[in-house]
Order: C-alpha cells, then sequence, then structure tokens
C-alpha cells in the first residue's frame, strides 16, 4: 500500500514516530537484527545488535581492514561518486561499502564492479531516463513509488547477486511496523535497493519497509565487529536542512524526519571513526540535475581526506 508524504496519514505518522524512537533511543537494540559476517553468497544468520565502540585505530604494521559508509541525501549522494573516485585514485583499499538511503544506490554501482568508471557511465544512463526535464518523474513536485526505478535497477544490475560483487555490500532498510532493521547483504541488487531507497520526500514508502536512513552508528557498530578496524563515514547532508526552505512546511513530517537524520549522521561522526564531510548545504536532496557539482564537490574533498588517511595509516 503506497503511502503519501502529503497527509498525517496513520501509517506516515507510525513511520515518524519509529524513525524518531530509533534515532533517539539507544538501549542495548534488541529489535535490530543483523547478519553474523556471513561470507558471500553464505548462509544468514541473525543476531542482536549490541552497541559497543568503533574498532580501535590500527599502526602503521597492522593488516588495514577499510569500510566505507555513503550517507543518505537523495540527490546530495553523488558526491558519493567523487569521494570514492578520490580515495580509489590514492589506493585506499575499500573492502566493503554500506549504504543508507541513497547513499545504497551508490554504493551498489560502486561495490557491484568495484570500479567508479562503471558507476559514472550507470548514473549518465539513469540522468538520460530519469533525471529532471518536463517528463522526468524527478521534475513532478509530489512524491513516487520506488516502482519508477524499476526500468533502471534492471539496466544497471540485472541479475546481479550482492553476494558476487567485487566489493562487499549491504544496506539498512526498517520495517514500519516493527522497527526491526534488516540488513539486505544478499540476493538480487535490485530487490535489496528497493528495500533501501525509499524514504519521503522522494519516495514513497514500498511495501512495509523504508529506508534505515539514520542507522549510521549501527552500521558502524556491525562493521567493528567483523573486524575492519579503519570505518570511514561519508557524511554529504551538509549544514543546511536537506529539504528546500519553500518546502519546509509542506510536510512536517518529511521536516521531522530529516532532522532526526541529520542528528543521526551527526551523532555517530562522534564514534572512532574517519569521517568525510561534503558540503552540500547549497544544493537541496531533490536538485538532481546539480549532478557534475555535486561531483567535484565529492573529489575535492575525498581527495584531501585520502592524503590525510595515507598519513595517518601508511597505505
Amino acid at each position: 500500500m503506497a503511502i503519501k508524504s502529503s497527509s498525517f496519514t496513520l501509517a506516515a505518522a507510525l513511520s515518524a514516530i519509529l524513525l524518531i524512537s530509533g534515532c533517539q533511543t539507544r538501549p542495548s537494540k534488541p529489535e535490530t537484527t543483523v547478519p553474523t559476517a556471513p561470507a558471500k553468497g553464505g548462509p544468514f544468520t541473525p543476531t542482536p545488535t549490541v552497541p559497543q565502540e568503533a574498532a580501535s585505530v590500527p599502526s602503521r604494521q597492522e593488516v588495514k581492514r577499510v569500510a566505507v559508509i555513503l550517507g543518505p541525501g537523495g540527490a546530495k549522494t553523488f558526491a558519493h561518486v567523487g569521494v570514492l573516485k578520490a580515495l580509489q585514485q590514492q589506493r585506499i583499499p575499500i573492502e566493503k561499502v554500506v549504504g543508507l538511503e541513497w547513499g545504497s544506490l551508490m554504493g551498489a554501482l560502486f561495490a557491484n564492479k568495484g570500479q567508479v568508471n562503471d558507476m559514472e557511465w550507470k548514473l549518465y544512463k539513469m540522468e538520460q531516463q530519469h533525471l529532471p526535464r518536463p517528463t522526468g518523474f524527478f521534475s513532478r513536485r509530489n512524491d513516487e513509488t520506488i516502482k519508477v526505478m524499476d526500468g533502471f535497477l534492471d539496466d544497471a544490475f540485472g541479475r546481479d547477486d550482492i553476494g558476487r560483487s567485487k566489493i562487499t555490500y549491504g544496506c539498512p532498510s526498517r520495517s514500519l511496523y516493527t522497527g526491526v532493521v534488516s540488513w539486505q547483504n544478499r540476493g538480487l541488487y535490485k530487490d535489496a535497493l528497493k528495500r533501501c531507497m525509499g524514504y519521503p520526500p522522494l519516495f514513497k514508502v514500498q511495501g512495509s519497509f523504508m529506508a534505515g536512513a539514520s542507522q549510521a552508528t549501527e552500521a558502524i557498530e556491525q562493521l567493528a565487529r567483523e573486524g575492519f578496524n579503519i570505518i570511514v563515514l561519508v557524511n554529504v547532508l551538509g549544514s543546511a536542512m536537506p529539504v528546500a526552505q519553500d518546502a519546509l512546511l509542506d510536510n512536517v513530517n518529511n521536516v521531522i524526519l530529516w532532522q532526526e537524520v541529520k542528528r543521526a549522521i551527526t551523532e555517530a561522526s562522534r564514534l572512532n571513526v574517519e569521517t568525510i564531510s561534503v558540503d552540500t548545504s547549497a544544493f537541496p536532496i531533490m536538485q538532481f540535475e546539480a549532478k557534475k557539482d555535486l561531483i567535484q564537490l565529492g573529489e575535492a574533498a575525498g581527495t584531501k581526506a585520502a592524503s590525510g588517511l595515507i598519513s595517518k595509516y601508511g597505505f
């Protein structure tokens, strides 16, 4: 059943309450399930999440296991392309990618083949099919169902399986009815993304799952349990509200959701992680036509961050 973000329906209110409560409460998280680091294509074994600090900083002599978390932000997540390009150019060895909300799409496009060039080409194809134009769905004011992405997801991923990706991949989705966080880390990419991308105001929630946009801390904790000792959190939200100023009063639910997402990302960045912040404050989450500028911003931030990582860890 589609959930309209433009009205205060029971389902919309439920989603807001679940997200806010999930962000503000930090108990032992008994409602969250995550996989216990299965091998690619291996069995899925849910276990309770137990909060813990991220991994300790490795010495220059230790084996370095790098994981990257690509944060949420709709169109702002194009900046992730530039960050990944810079890290790859500087030979920072990325072993796993986790994507939140639209960061899940950017992460999947990169992880599947492990090449930024392939990622950019597929995003160019998406631009030709879907980005703002008089008939494009991103040009419409009302949100859309994630089903409008079916054609692009088929073109970009086909029957590609997460278990056979070049770089290990995962993304969180959250049940509207129970609050359970489900980590999508096996099966078809296009099926996982339908659970991990849907989030107001870009898309109506499809089925009973919405994007786990605020689950950065849970991602850090899970990566630390899996043995990653260098965790890079990429924050592309910027300092301004992601929702355009003239749309703030159109739907208060959306504003509350994104305020909580920003708070959750800020909280996660205070853990023992390397944070790359890209200042996208000038670009609202719906400004997909700014792809080129956003990629350039990300590359500049990524180049600077890569230099610091090389100096600190001796890559």
